[in-house]
């Protein structure tokens, strides 16, 4: 079980996930999928697909069919942060 999914469990709520797409045991796209069916819609954290190279046609492809929120290529710098997550995250 994952630690979003996890926390939900208990009754803690997660805004962020940075999910790298290429883990060793579960793919970043099956987890989000796995936080998406488990978590009620109205709890579901801001998940962002991070790729250490840059992302192919396909990839992109898979984080919208895997409903990853935004996709970005490692390093995540806080210039990065401050123009395309935090403004998600804030809203208007």
């Amino acid at each position: 079980m994952d630690l979003a999914t996890q926390f939900y469990k208990e009754g803690k709520f997660v805004d962020l996930v940075i999910m790298d797409l290429n883990m060793p045991i579960m793919g970043g796209g099956e987890a989000t999928k796995m936080i998406k069916s488990t978590i009620s819609h109205d709890f579901w954290p801001h998940i962002v697909a991070l790729s250490a190279s840059e992302m192919t046609p396909s990839q992109i492809k898979e984080c919208q069919e895997c409903k990853f929120d935004d996709w970005l290529t490692a390093p995540l710098t806080l210039q990065t942060i401050n123009t395309r997550i935090l403004p998600k995250l804030l809203g208007p």
